[in-house]
């Protein structure tokens, strides 16, 4: 199974954090923006109901107005005192509700002037029947401009209504619309919910596989550790695990044997202290780190009895998996046996040296005896010309001789 990386299981919950923080503020202010709107059709249906109030209080007089007047029965009073009683409480309402809206302050204002003249009205035509001065003619047209008022009232408040129910409309589109972006959001939110659901068990399930990969790894890993560590023990020659500050962090039974100390005691203290001259151990110590390794420095180990034991010091370090320095493994090869060895070899190569040297003064004396004989030829070849050169002399004074004699 290929295995999801740690650094895409970061990105991934970076990611889906992201997203859902988004989804929250989106749908936080989609609420906020539906609760807003709420709150302003609520807003608007008080003003209408409120405006509705005072058209009923308007009419309440206006009825009770003609009713005492036609009957001149107090009785139809009563819804005459009921809406003189609540129209200034609805008005400022209606005012209180509407003062920041400038429009409808406004018209609000304009009711509230006709309002006054037509209870005022009203109040004239109560007060003078109650009286009995009031003339026949005056009442006609007294009832005739309390409807003109009326009227005009009614109209005042049919204005307000009419913009109330264009933003209670506008509203509930609003409504409408962020409902839809809700049940949007929600269904997202859920969308998301399952995919991050599904994706928490893809991981569960690769984690598990990890571990278990993990578990075998480490089990192979202790297998690896014991077999090497077998490897280690098994070793003749001393071999010593040190940190960065000297000290022994591990070894094996030879360098127990060898220092005379157990190991718990070795595991800790300074490396150094168990050579004849740990000065020069610490240089060569040094160098490891400096170099990355060194072989076959001469050293002399010391046992706790006193007993000196000559090595070849081996050394190189060990890293972590970030290439850090942990510290030096040093094995140190016993030489105490190998010494004939040295000395025979040294022997060998000496002797190699003089049977080399001989060899050569033979060669050359080969050499020699071949130029004295090649001289020696030379030296007979002249002298055979110097024989035959005296012959040809011989030869010639004997024919002078003739010569002279014929002469």
């Amino acid at each position: 199974m290929k295995f999801i990386s740690d650094s895409k299981i970061i990105i991934f919950n970076i990611l889906a954090a992201g997203i859902l923080i988004i989804l929250i503020v989106l749908f936080y202010y989609n609420t906020t923006e539906r609760k807003l709107t709420g709150n302003f059709v609520e807003h608007t249906q008080e003003v209408l109901h409120k405006s509705d109030e005072v058209l009923m209080n308007i009419l309440d007089v206006e009825t009770g107005t003609r009713g005492f007047v036609i009957t001149d029965d107090v009785n139809f009073l009563e819804p005459f005192n009921t809406g003189i009683a609540a129209i200034n409480n609805n008005l400022a309402s209606l005012t209180a509700l509407n003062k920041d809206n400038p429009i409808q302050t406004v018209r609000i204002n304009s009711l509230i002037k006709n309002v006054a003249e037509r209870l005022a009205l009203a109040n004239y035509i109560v007060e003078t029947k109650k009286l009995h001065t009031l003339k026949v003619s005056d009442e006609t047209a007294t009832l005739l401009k309390g409807k003109i008022l009326t009227d005009t009232i009614r109209s005042i408040i049919g204005k307000i209504k009419s913009e109330e129910l264009n933003t209670l409309k506008e509203g509930k589109l609003e409504i409408s619309k962020s409902t839809k972006n809700s049940n949007t959001l929600l269904l997202l939110l859920i969308i998301f919910i399952i995919v991050i659901f599904i994706m928490v068990i893809i991981i569960i399930k690769n984690q598990r596989s990890r571990s278990n990969e993990l578990a075998a790894f480490t089990e192979a890993q202790k297998v690896l550790s014991k077999y090497s560590l077998s490897l280690i023990e098994a070793s003749l020659d001393p071999l010593v695990t040190i940190n960065t500050a000297g000290k022994i962090t591990d070894l094996n039974e030879a360098t127990v044997k060898i220092t005379g100390i157990e190991r718990p005691l070795l595991i800790g203290s300074d490396f150094l202290d168990y050579f004849t001259e740990p000065i020069k151990a610490r240089e060569v110590y040094k160098e490891v780190f400096a170099k990355g390794s060194v072989s076959d420095f001469p050293l002399t180990l010391l046992h706790k009895n006193g007993k000196p034991t000559d090595v070849l010091f081996n050394g190189s370090v060990y890293k972590d998996d970030n290439g850090n320095v942990m510290g030096v493994v040093i094995v140190a090869r016993d030489i105490a046996e190998q010494k004939w060895a040295i000395d025979l070899r040294a022997a060998n190569t000496e002797l190699a040296i003089q049977n080399n040297e001989k060899e050569k003064r033979a060669a050359e004396l080969v050499i020699a005896n071949e130029e004295l004989a090649f001289q020696n030829n030379e030296k007979e070849k002249r002298a055979a010309e110097l024989m035959i050169a005296n012959e040809e002399l011989v030869f010639q004074n004997n024919e002078k001789e003739k010569r002279a004699a014929e002469l």
